[in-house]
């Protein structure tokens, strides 16, 4: 709907309805509008995602991922997923600090929402073929490395998935690799070798998994 409607309308919508998250809402109302949010980003991102919106599209999202209600934390994952998608495809601003608490959550008490950031890194490693900016990989990999030695098996397959993908280990090339090992701290640095050698290496010579789709509201 947002590809079609006239400037005033989309205005109304965005402001009134999209970006307007007050933490005194009910949690059906909070979860239906980051919903909402999520499907517009996926389907007219370039028209969400301008000068004018998207810090209060950033701060929503905050707002989300750090919500009480699981319901709320995952949808606002999927959202996050397609806004980094858009950012980075554009060359666009991220914010470090959404990317920091969305990788943070691979601390969560629930294996859903772990299991939904490492299917986002799957996600948009896919995405951008080219590889995934600094902002991103930095924060993010070694949370997916503590997923890789979770009891959870889909969490610890999905953390797997989602470092293969990342560090582009099914090319015959490793500079992703390289470049990523570059860019982590020491401890983090030896935690990737490690798994990579203990790990990945049999995970990227398995066959792919195919990609599960983000977006939740679809009906299949």
């Amino acid at each position: 709907m947002c590809r079609t409607l006239h400037d005033d309308e989309l205005d109304s919508i965005v402001n009134n309805v999209l970006t307007g998250n007050n933490a005194s809402f009910d949690w059906l109302t909070r979860h239906g509008r980051c919903s909402a949010l999520m499907v517009a980003l996926k389907e007219s991102p370039d028209r969400i995602l301008t000068e004018q919106w998207t810090d209060s599209v950033t701060k929503s999202f905050i707002s989300y991922l750090t919500a009480d209600k699981v319901p709320i934390v995952l949808s606002g994952i999927r959202g996050v997923g397609f806004y980094l998608k858009h950012q980075i495809i554009t060359k666009g601003p991220i914010c470090q600090q959404l990317v920091q608490i969305l990788s943070k959550l691979m601390n969560h008490n629930s294996n859903e929402v772990k299991q939904l950031v490492a299917q986002v890194g799957s996600f948009l490693a896919h995405a951008v073929p080219e590889g995934l900016p600094d902002v991103v990989v930095k924060p993010l990999i070694p949370m997916l490395v503590n997923g890789t030695k979770e009891k959870n098996t889909v969490v610890k397959a999905n953390s797997e998935f989602a470092l293969v993908a990342i560090l582009q280990m099914r090319s015959a090339r490793d500079e992703m690799q390289q470049k990523c090992l570059k860019l982590l701290d020491v401890g983090a640095r030896e935690a990737l070798v490690d798994v990579i050698a203990k790990v990945l290496r049999k995970v990227a010579n398995q066959p792919e998994t195919k990609e599960e789709e983000l977006d939740d509201t679809l009906l299949t």
